[in-house]
């Protein structure tokens, strides 16, 4: 027996040692071992597809015969940005998360249309590859400015929009779009969580290093994609929410220092058929701060729907 309890101390002691490297010298495996545990957590599985040459990773769970959620992320996000707001869902309804062009594991690509307008049709595209005719979709940041662009496009595919602390209506000429300085620390992203979020992640110092160098070096190219975004079409997409007759839902983080309230309530009195919820207790990205209450209110509006 103690030799076993001896046996047994050795391998824990080596797992603990282990996990030890790990978090202090690859940060980055231990994230992607948290981001597969949450996503299967959530009946999600890991896909991707080609769509004329580049390949489109995604997250899809849940039966494809049930009524259909596409959730997309912002800025420099990925399809993680959704998991943990829908781990409930996936047994009533079909979920995809995708990454959209240029971002998560989706090649950065000179050349490609990463204007509003071009994300909605690669998003349109990644449907048709799917086989998926019909659709509620939703966002985050410039995931929800993505979303209003798809459903203003493709009104004939669209039964449901969903806009959480949305880009893209405008209420004066400046931009809420903002571009990274030519190199960022660990400190700059301490900040910035410091103001997206009332409850800011208190994320490690080797993850937050982690975090720095993978984005440092595409500072340049996701300038490029912002200026691209901000000169592109359906930049300012007031008119085209105006199209929109689908039933629609607007959630905000009461507390968003980069697209306030009042852009919150543009989108609700732009869109035809739309219901505006304000969030306490969330920043920019209530849908990591809340994420049981967006559960629940995505729950109510899905089952609105049928």
């Amino acid at each position: 027996m103690k030799t076993v309890l001896k046996a047994f101390g050795g391998l824990f002691f080596i797992s603990i040692l282990v996990v030890g490297v790990i978090y202090f010298i690859y940060p980055g495996l231990m994230i992607g071992a948290v981001q597969s545990l949450s996503a299967s957590g959530a009946g999600l599985t890991k896909k991707s597809v080609e769509i004329d040459g580049y390949t489109a990773h995604y997250y899809e769970g849940g039966d494809s015969s049930k009524p259909t959620l596409v959730l997309l992320h912002g800025l420099n996000d990925d399809k993680n940005s959704f998991v943990t707001s829908i781990r409930e869902l996936t047994a009533s309804y079909h979920i995809v998360l995708p990454d959209l062009q240029a971002h998560g594991e989706n090649k950065k690509e000179e050349g490609r249309d990463y204007s509003i307008a071009g994300q909605a049709n690669f998003v349109k595209q990644l449907s048709d590859a799917l086989g998926i005719s019909q659709l509620v979709i939703g966002g985050n940041s410039m995931g929800g400015h993505t979303a209003t662009s798809f459903a203003a496009r493709y009104p004939m595919n669209t039964n449901g929009l969903i806009v959480l602390n949305a880009t893209g209506i405008q209420l004066e000429n400046e931009s809420v779009y903002v571009y990274f300085p030519e190199k960022i620390d660990v400190q700059f992203l301490e900040n910035f969580f410091e103001s997206a979020f009332v409850t800011p992640p208190a994320y490690p110092k080797p993850v937050l290093q982690h975090l720095v160098n993978e984005l440092n070096p595409t500072i340049e190219f996701m300038n490029g994609l912002i200026k691209q975004v901000e000169t592109g079409t359906d930049f300012r997409i007031n008119e085209q929410a105006q199209s929109i007759s689908a039933p629609s839902l607007v959630l905000w983080g009461k507390h968003d220092p980069i697209v306030p309230i009042e852009y919150g309530q543009s989108y609700t009195s732009h869109l035809a058929n739309a219901r505006l919820v304000i969030l306490e207790n969330a920043g920019h990205s209530a849908q990591f701060e809340i994420p049981e209450r967006i559960q629940s209110e995505l729950k109510i509006f899905m089952s609105g729907l049928n």
